[in-house]
């Protein structure tokens, strides 16, 4: 695969302190490589979310724990100071299993 993993022992701390506020059950982002411009995430629902993956093809918590590699990858110099990181276009983008409670693999650019 050629990517370097990516410590985020403190990750969560590091997005508090540009502004996102995630509660435990939003903290699902497990494990984080990079190959060149591609980030790539491995995320779980937490034990103790209290929520259910039931009828959800990706549970929303899922889907935002995976975009806060994104945010871990980019640069905060790139964005005004207070402006927060919103993907608002998505392009090839396929569900292969629905109702996991964790999810391999999948990147981004």
């Amino acid at each position: 695969m050629g990517a370097v993993p990516v410590d985020i022992g403190d990750g969560y701390e590091q997005l508090a302190e540009r502004g996102y506020g995630y509660g435990p059950a939003f903290r699902g982002l497990t494990s984080m490589w990079r190959r060149g411009e591609e980030v790539f995430a491995e995320v779980s629902l937490p034990a103790d979310a209290g929520v259910s993956v039931a009828g959800f093809g990706v549970h929303p918590v899922m889907l935002d724990a995976a975009l806060h590699a994104v945010i871990l990858a980019s640069d905060s110099d790139e964005f005004a100071a207070g402006s927060a990181l919103v993907p608002f276009s998505w392009q090839q983008v396929s569900l292969h299993a629905a109702g996991a409670a964790q999810y391999g693999r999948g990147s981004c650019r």
